[in-house]
């Protein structure tokens, strides 16, 4: 599959501050490609230095395969921080502005993008007094003007209620299936980008630590269950021997064992335990989300 963004060893410093350092990541064509890191990882200055924003301190950047950048920027199309706009003007006279700046397209797409990020029917009412909702979906389809095969977004449901989310998200899912635009979006609102997300990149301190697909995640993210019994000592070696293939933990200080990859049922480890006397006080299903996965990766991180 095409390469749309690599980037090799990107690194940027202000002055003696290192913000990034040797980023190397990877975004295949029809990605929706979930950056994550706590604030101050270096989300926002990566996004930057991929978009032109600022300039890379060390490393390379190929977009589209092509390191002439600037021929590759203009497939681009981003919403930085925070939309920009006049905000003293209709959503279509923005839309006008950035047409004539980027696109070679006919007029019609002016009001077809509009209908789009469901914008076409707010008239003449000012983009400042749009929800922060309707200011990010007025961004993407500013994003648009210019026909971008690659949208870059930092943060774009950040601060929006739960419709606008649902709105920005259904939004971005059908630009990516139907229309095959390839999506890099920052987010520390893990679970909501889990909802959207094919691929991910953590970031930490400036440095990528891990980078995984969907299917990655799922299995390192798999179900388990937890069994909280009266004797732990003898509720393992009972459950050693019942299902020998899967891998048991108990949990430091509790009175809890983790068993996972039981593809039995639950009451059957019940009965089991029952029937050798031990009390199981409950069994809990539980499964790692991406939150808790991102946590467990830069827990240990300075």
């Amino acid at each position: 599959m095409e390469d749309v963004l690599l980037t090799n060893k990107l690194t940027k410093k202000y002055g003696s501050r290192l913000c990034v350092s040797e980023v190397s990541m990877n975004i295949k064509k029809g990605d929706i490609y979930g950056f994550i890191g706590k604030n101050g990882a270096g989300k926002t200055t990566t996004i930057k230095m991929i978009s032109g924003l600022t300039k890379p301190t060390a490393g390379e950047i190929t977009l589209f395969g092509e390191k002439n950048l600037s021929k590759g920027r203009c497939k681009v199309g981003t919403v930085i921080e925070a939309p920009a706009f006049v905000p003293h003007l209709s959503a279509r006279d923005n839309m006008y502005i950035q047409w004539k700046l980027l696109s070679g397209q006919h007029e019609n797409v002016i009001d077809e993008t509009l209908s789009l990020v469901g914008l076409k029917d707010v008239g003449k009412k000012k983009a400042r007094d749009f929800s922060l909702g309707m200011k990010q979906r007025l961004g993407i389809g500013m994003a648009l003007m210019g026909d971008p095969e690659f949208l870059v977004l930092d943060e774009p449901v950040n601060g929006l209620d739960p419709e606008g989310i649902v709105q920005v998200r259904s939004l971005l899912k059908d630009l990516n299936e139907n229309r095959g635009v390839t999506i890099f979006i920052s987010s520390h609102l893990l679970n909501e980008l889990s909802r959207l997300a094919n691929r991910y990149g953590i970031i930490n301190n400036g440095r990528l630590i891990d980078e995984f697909s969907i299917s990655e995640l799922e299995t390192r993210c798999k179900s388990h269950l937890d069994i909280k019994v009266d004797d732990t000592a003898r509720a393992l070696s009972v459950l050693k021997e019942a299902c020998s293939n899967a891998e048991l933990k108990l949990v430091e200080g509790t009175d809890t064992i983790e068993v996972h990859g039981y593809d039995g049922r639950p009451g059957e480890l019940t009965k089991i335990l029952a029937v050798n006397d031990i009390f199981v006080e409950s069994v809990t299903k539980s499964k790692v989300d991406l939150e808790d996965y991102f946590m467990s990766v830069v827990g240990g991180e300075n």
